[in-house]
């Protein structure tokens, strides 16, 4: 049973402890409630970042391999020891038959003096691999820092724009409440209370999708740092680096510094070693061997044997059944994969920087317009607000103003977020981004100032490396297909021809023109008929077959407002005059749209000859041969009324047709 005092002493040990905990608790409290600024979350992902540490991984078994191969330059020296019975019969046993217990034991060192230079190659081809290892890591580490940077400013762009969803749902609450109460006092519109209760909600909903977007921020940058971090807590990055000259001169500082360029260049490499080993297998091998041996009952002899030796051994092997051959053709064609594979990375990378320094450019660019916006559209804001004071302007007007403005905010947001991440883009294609957050990644795999030499073999294999034939190497060419020889510096004959900004025009034409006259009001546009009787009966009007020429106006054809098309109801007018030409031959008709003042002079003119020409597909569709028939348009030209009243005007819009040599069929 527990005494009281041991109770007591329990007790006084737990408040200890608990005494003792309390100042770590609340240093982990202040450590997660410090700013999290990117560059140190950068730093930390190169020590916890899973795909960083697996390329590491890979680097550190590439440098055993290293020193496997350079083995191949030390001796083997080992010891060998035998014993059991053995059974002999014949002439070392004088035809006697012999049962002996038998042992052996030696001592031997080997030494390669010679395998045509397999060694040195092996040895090289797994530099070659470590370096392309080393710069693996880089290119792991430049895609890790990236994705990073992005995730972040992610989570720094959805916590701004919730703040803005935030802000507009009180805003639009008070302008409803203002409203409900003008409503409610008689000088309000019902229609406005509701319009205003569904853009409330609408924020509402918004600010939720926004809460929503916030989180999958949260959520992706969780991936990157291995752990939740409070929004608020994050930092803008500042710009550290100054990008100079053209997206050419950012091309050429990524062909210089990007690390995936030089994985491809040490995988040539690799290959071109592993083709020069293959070779190896043509030469002969000269090995020595110093050996000691001690021999007990062997051979059916009884008692001891010792014997020393110092050996010479070659091999060579005249026919392998083309496994050699094969190997090397195996070897070239590997090697030409290779460096096809640094024009495919030189290509991607081209166009990588080419389109994140576009969309930098661009976003650059409208920051400034962007910026402007806000600012006249708040200034627009508070200028309505005084109005509104003045009975100038209604709650729904200062409502729509309200939105306005937020739009205007939310795009100002989003631009300057995407520049961001576009400046990130292009340091991450340059390799800019691993310098400018440097950590000792450079140092744990070897690049430094002390970083593996290794023979180049530009002159084995050579390979193509100006294939367009211009002034520019390859491996700095941005065009590597250049049509012309003579290029730029950049290897480029021409650029994209596609500027970015905007210039004001000087002489801007008037958004409303002024009219011509008093009488250019365009009456059609106004909804005004083309023509407002009743459509006449043909026979009324109809040809005369007697008459040489004749000339007969229809306003009766009517056409749709400021259009070509034909009325349904002008389709039996034209028809009739279709079946009424077709019992007639031996003439020649021309049809001629006209049209009132009204409007533009040139627009009018073409109106009427597509009116023209719209009777004319008639007539030939109902059987009239078209051979016969010519169209144009007099526009204005030729009016047969004043066009100064309305009923003037609709008289001159009309259809006139011109026969001659008319014949009547008998």
């Amino acid at each position: 049973m527990f005494t009281k005092f041991t109770k007591k002493a329990i007790i006084l040990i737990f408040l200890m402890i608990l005494s003792l905990s309390l100042p770590a608790y609340a240093d982990n409290a202040e450590v997660f409630a410090e700013p999290l600024g990117l560059d140190s979350v950068l730093r930390e992902s190169v020590a916890t970042n899973p795909q960083i540490l697996e390329a590491l991984e890979v680097y550190e078994a590439l440098i055993h391999e290293v020193r496997a191969a350079e083995s191949g330059y030390k001796p083997n020296v080992g010891t060998e020891f035998s014993v059991g019975q053995q059974y002999t019969n014949g002439a070392s046993s004088d035809e006697e038959e012999r049962d002996l217990t038998a042992s052996s034991a030696g001592i031997y060192a080997r030494q390669n003096l010679f395998n045509g230079f397999g060694t040195d190659n092996y040895v090289n081809e797994t530099k070659a691999r470590l370096m392309a290892a080393a710069y693996d890591v880089l290119d792991v580490a430049n895609n890790v820092f990236i994705e990073t940077a992005e995730a972040y400013i992610g989570v720094l762009k959805e916590r701004e724009l919730l703040t803005l969803a935030e802000e507009n749902v009180e805003t639009q609450g008070q302008i409803l409440k203002q409203i409900i109460e003008k409503t409610e006092a008689g000088f309000g519109r019902k229609s406005d209370m509701l319009n205003s209760e569904s853009r409330v909600a609408l924020a509402r909903a918004n600010v939720i999708s926004q809460q929503q977007n916030l989180k999958q921020a949260v959520v992706k940058f969780h991936k990157q740092l291995g752990r939740f971090a409070a929004p608020d807590k994050f930092l803008d990055p500042s710009k550290t680096y100054e990008f100079a000259g053209n997206v050419d001169d950012v091309v050429e500082l990524a062909f210089n510094n990007y690390p995936a360029l030089n994985v491809a260049k040490y995988n040539v490499l690799t290959k071109k070693f592993a083709m020069k080993r293959t070779q190896a297998l043509y030469y002969p091998t000269l090995d020595a061997e110093l050996r000691a041996d001690y021999d007990n009952n062997t051979g059916g002899d009884e008692g001891d044997t010792k014997s020393y030796s110092a050996m010479l051994y070659l091999k060579y092997n005249f026919y392998d059944g083309g496994q050699r051959s094969a190997e090397k053709k195996k070897n070239y064609r590997e090697i030409l994969k290779e460096h096809q594979r640094t024009y495919i990375e030189r290509r991607n990378l081209n166009e990588s920087v080419r389109l994140a320094w576009n969309i930098k450019e661009s976003e650059d660019k409208k920051y400034e317009y962007l910026k402007n916006h806000v600012g006249l559209s708040t200034k627009t804001l508070e200028a309505f607000k005084e109005e509104y004071q003045l009975g100038r302007r209604t709650l729904p007007e200062l409502l729509d103003v309200e939105n306005e403005n937020q739009a205007a905010k939310t795009a100002f947001v989003e631009s300057k977020y995407a520049s961001l991440i576009a400046y990130y883009r292009v340091m991450f294609v340059t390799g800019v981004l691993l310098y400018e957050h440097r950590t000792d990644l450079f140092e744990k795999v070897g690049l430094t100032d002390n970083k593996i030499k290794l023979p180049d073999l530009s002159d084995y294999q050579v390979m193509e490396n100006n294939r367009d034939a211009d002034t520019v190497k390859d491996t700095m060419d941005q065009c590597d297909n250049s049509v012309l020889t003579e290029t730029g510096v950049y290897g480029c004959a021409d650029n994209e021809n596609v500027s970015i900004g905007y210039s004001a025009p000087e002489n801007a034409p008037a958004y409303i023109k002024p009219k011509e006259s008093a009488l250019t009001l365009e009456p059609e546009s106004l909804g005004e008929p083309v023509s407002l009787g009743e459509p006449e009966k043909v026979d009324s009007m109809g040809f005369d077959a007697s008459a040489e020429e004749q000339t007969v106006n229809f306003s009766n054809i009517l056409f749709k407002l400021n259009s070509s098309k034909l009325t349904k109801d002008s389709y039996p007018v034209v028809d009739a005059i279709a079946a009424k030409l077709k019992t007639m031959e031996g003439y020649t008709l021309q049809i001629v749209g006209h049209t009132d003042s009204s409007g533009n002079a040139e627009f009018n003119k073409k109106l009427s000859a597509e009116r023209a020409k719209s009777v004319y597909n008639r007539l030939v569709r109902k059987g009239v041969p078209k051979e016969n028939i010519t169209t144009y348009g007099k526009g204005e030209e030729l009016p047969l009324y004043s066009n100064a009243t309305r009923d003037g005007r609709v008289k001159n819009r009309r259809i006139e047709f011109k026969l001659t040599h008319l014949k009547q069929h008998e």
